[in-house]
């Protein structure tokens, strides 16, 4: 039997979404690519959309600011992950990277 496990981050926990059955399924891009865009409907939701223009604005602050940049480099030794014109789950990296 084969499950894929989809959990989401918000507020500094993991939280289970949900489960699916791809036993019966060929996994391959094309499969998971569908998989993750069932996932998208989170982002739909205000709190999430909300809480995800708040970390953009941060990472905006934060990278056009070169001594607020320097000072987060200097105490945290990490970078914030600036997600591309990817998929939406690179939303929820950047947001742990602010963590």
């Amino acid at each position: 039997m084969s499950i894929i496990n989809f959990l989401t981050y918000y507020n500094r926990r993991i939280v289970f979404y949900k489960s699916v059955n791809a036993s019966d399924k060929i996994q391959d891009a094309n499969y998971i690519e569908s998989l993750m865009d069932s996932v998208k409907d989170i982002g739909e939701l205000d709190t999430v959309k909300k809480c995800v223009v708040q970390a953009q604005s941060i990472t905006k602050f934060v990278y056009n600011h070169h001594w607020v940049h320097s000072l987060m480099q200097k105490y945290v030794n990490d970078q914030i992950l600036q997600p591309g014109i990817t998929r939406f789950v690179t939303n929820f990296i950047a947001l742990k990277s602010l963590q």
